[in-house]
């Protein structure tokens, strides 16, 4: 299996009202020329399989044709993440007609006068026309996020961005915070003091109102309990809405209120979580923009 590791060229870029994203900027002569040679790669292709980065197998027929030239207009780098481009080909690859096509670049290792570099080559992922075809279009999966043209390409085809919106989650090993859309599992950090030594586990996670600006919220239940913990009775002297007090359960329930979101052009992020359980509640603040990992301070 090949191993396609994109580039991280990522504009730290905000929006100046929601669903409105950052301009893109005009190809150079150079990307270009090689958006050209990306499409004839994949009309060379004499087998292919649905082109999302197109790869040879035994479900279609074709003949390259010898003398494809097409005719590239209207070809746009994203700066939100300048690995996207899409561009308008006339004809565009393995058909006669014109089309909108979608690029990405990838890094790759080459030798050069036998010193290794790694260098920026773009891929032709897909083509077509209509918002359907391109805008809404998934290619792929990151963290259970969809992985979406960029919405500054969206804007410029006359079609609607389809922004999602992710929370900061701990990772595994409690080392990196994830972006993450509608997430079952959320780790966080509890405050000290708080009977959680470091950090709670929440999983089972079933959101409501994900994605609206003010708040969305979520039922779940809280694994790994310390075991100082299970053994005793636990309770509140308050009623706390979405999680009984009453019966303690196991596991445990726990009930996160997502709010603060802000726009980070690329996705939406609530900025604060708050956390309650018949153990307590608290707050935390958790970082937002750009869209990559973070480190817990």
């Amino acid at each position: 299996m090949r191993v396609l590791i994109y580039g991280s060229i990522i504009a730290v870029a905000f929006l100046s009202a929601p669903g409105t994203a950052s301009a893109t900027r005009p190809a150079t002569e150079q990307e270009i020329a090689e958006f050209r040679t990306a499409a004839r790669t994949v009309e060379n292709i004499t087998h292919c399989a649905v082109l999302v980065r197109a790869s040879a197998s035994d479900s279609c027929q074709w003949v390259p044709r010898p003398d494809y030239e097409p005719v590239i207009t209207e070809a746009r780098i994203s700066t939100l993440d300048e690995t996207w481009a899409t561009a308008f080909l006339s004809p565009a690859p393995r058909t006669t007609e014109a089309a909108t096509v979608v690029f990405r670049q990838e890094l790759q290792q080459a030798f050069n006068n036998g010193i290794p570099e790694t260098r920026g080559v773009w891929h032709m992922l897909t083509s077509g026309n209509g918002c359907e075809l391109l805008a809404e279009r998934s290619f792929g999966e990151s963290h259970g996020t969809q992985i979406r043209l960029m919405p500054d390409l969206v804007a410029a085809m006359g079609c609607t961005p389809l922004i999602p919106t992710k929370v900061r989650c701990l990772d595994e090993l409690r080392t990196s915070f994830l972006a993450l859309e509608r997430p079952h599992q959320c780790a966080v950090a509890a405050p000290k003091g708080f009977p959680f030594h470091g950090w709670m586990n929440n999983r089972e996670l079933r959101w409501h109102r994900w994605g609206n600006e003010d708040r969305a919220w979520a039922l779940g239940v809280t694994r790994g309990v310390p075991a100082r913990l299970r053994r005793g009775r636990f309770s509140s002297t308050k009623t706390i809405r979405g999680v009984s007090t009453t019966t303690p359960e196991w596991p445990p329930p726990v009930r996160l209120v997502a709010s603060g979101r802000v726009s980070c052009g690329t996705s939406y992020f609530y900025s604060r979580l708050h956390v309650i359980s018949n153990f307590g509640r608290f707050a935390v603040t958790l970082p937002t923009c750009p869209d990559q990992f973070f480190a817990p301070r």
